[in-house]
């Protein structure tokens, strides 16, 4: 069948010419870079992170009539109540005291459940803070480089601005590197955060050269002597988690450990000297940062290629008491933990460049907090019950490595010299891990 034409009036086809011809400017402006697409930038939408408040303080005289074994079971669990120890560890030793006192029972129940509660409470504020932190990396790595194209409109980029600070300015923070970027690209009326943001970002590493010097070829930085000598290993009793019992004497020939922890700048010069792959740091890392995301095969490669070792939880411990026999090298209340260490009350959730705190008695920095450290010995959770007296190596085999310090996203209880710890499951490397070396 043939196809079937309409008829067109007369001169149609002369008026179609212009409007072809509109069409195809029309087209030729939709492809010019007025008409494309503008970048455009959100940020993700997340919910608060959530609070975990701890129970009110704990009346001692609500309990009273006791023998003496209970009595003395209540001064212990009343001590530990009021102490920076976990949750969990006071929940356990309320119901402790529920046995030692049946007639309290109920009370002593109540009290382990208010802090169950806020042990489970504070790990969905754990939970919700590395969403957030998962979250601000990834929607930084999506607005930096919005910010330094010269193309988009200066206004654009201040809404942007205003709105990454807005999701994340508070809790948890932003990093010295971030704050100096979106500084410069703030509304002109945006004084008082602009000076905010100028405060933080003189923390910068590139503003700053490293406290300590990177290792050279041969690996040899700024060490410590640490004496020979006994020292008290672990905690009193009633104090920590069950791991750190019983609390022990150890003797330790004399050793030296390093003063910082390796840095990335130390890392890079192994890895590439050792042809090993460089680990992924965090986006604002500089060369005075500590390496982090190592598992415990890199730092003991790494300990090997400078000469030296990864120290022993023994060694460690002691280097980090340093010399005192307190909770903290500086004493006993965690309220001058600010001054020693970058921990989840003062990091904004971000490792620091290492040296920036004060050292303790052994000159060592960064003992506790910024990074857990690797330490040569397998965890094991009851080995205080057989470890000898004099230069302990640990267990002979096991599941996993210990590790000690605390770290930035950790509480100031697991900063403590004592605190242990180990990496759970398959996991062998943590974005807050990292480790320093040791030598006799």
């Amino acid at each position: 069948m043939g196809t079937i034409s309409t008829p067109q009036p007369a001169g149609s086809v002369r008026k179609a010419g212009p409007v072809i011809a509109a069409l195809g400017l029309l087209g030729a402006l939709a492809s010019a870079p007025l008409f494309n697409q503008q970048p455009a930038f959100e940020v993700t939408s997340l919910p608060a992170v959530p609070e975990a408040e701890s129970p009110q303080p704990w009346d001692a005289s609500a309990v009273s009539g006791l023998d003496a074994a209970a009595r003395e079971e209540y001064r212990a669990v009343v001590e530990l109540d009021r102490s920076p120890a976990t949750p969990d560890d006071k929940a356990r030793r309320w119901r402790r005291f529920a046995r030692a006192a049946p007639e309290y029972a109920a009370l002593a129940e109540k009290r382990a459940s208010e802090w169950e509660l806020r042990a489970t409470r504070g790990q969905a504020v754990n939970e919700a803070r590395q969403m957030r932190i998962a979250a601000r990396r990834a929607d930084w790595e999506k607005l930096e480089p919005l910010l330094a194209d010269g193309g988009i409109p200066e206004t654009r980029k201040a809404r942007w601005t205003n709105e990454f600070l807005g999701a994340y300015w508070k809790s948890p923070g932003l990093d010295p590197v971030m704050a100096r970027r979106l500084a410069a690209h703030l509304a002109a009326d945006a004084a008082a955060m602009r000076e905010a943001l100028d405060a933080l970002a003189a923390g910068a590493p590139e503003d700053a050269a490293p406290a300590r010097p990177a290792a050279g070829a041969s690996g040899r930085g700024s060490m410590a002597r640490i004496p020979a000598g006994e020292f008290w290993m672990g905690s009193p009793q009633g104090v920590g988690g069950s791991d750190e019992h019983p609390r022990h004497k150890v003797y330790l020939d004399a050793f030296d450990m390093d003063r910082t922890p390796v840095t990335v700048a130390q890392y890079r010069e192994f890895s590439r000297a050792a042809g090993r792959a460089m680990r992924e740091q965090f986006p604002h890392t500089g060369d005075g940062h500590p390496v982090v995301n190592v598992g415990w095969d890199d730092a003991e490669a790494y300990c090997r290629w400078a000469g030296k070792r990864l120290p022993t939880e023994a060694e460690w411990e002691k280097a980090a008491r340093g010399g005192t026999d307190t909770a903290y090298s500086f004493g006993d209340d965690e309220r001058g933990l600010g001054d020693h260490a970058w921990y989840d009350a003062n990091s904004g959730n971000w490792p620091h460049p290492v040296g920036q705190k004060k050292p303790n008695p052994y000159g060592l920095y960064d003992m506790a907090g910024d990074v857990w450290e690797w330490v040569s010995d397998w965890y094991d959770p009851d080995y205080y019950r057989i470890s000898p007296g004099r230069n302990p190596q640990g267990p002979p085999t096991g599941a996993q490595h210990a590790r000690r310090g605390g770290s930035w996203d950790n509480d100031a209880y697991r900063c403590r010299p004592a605190s242990r710890g180990f990496l759970p499951g398959p996991i062998q490397r943590n974005s807050n891990w990292g480790f320093r070396c040791a030598r006799r």
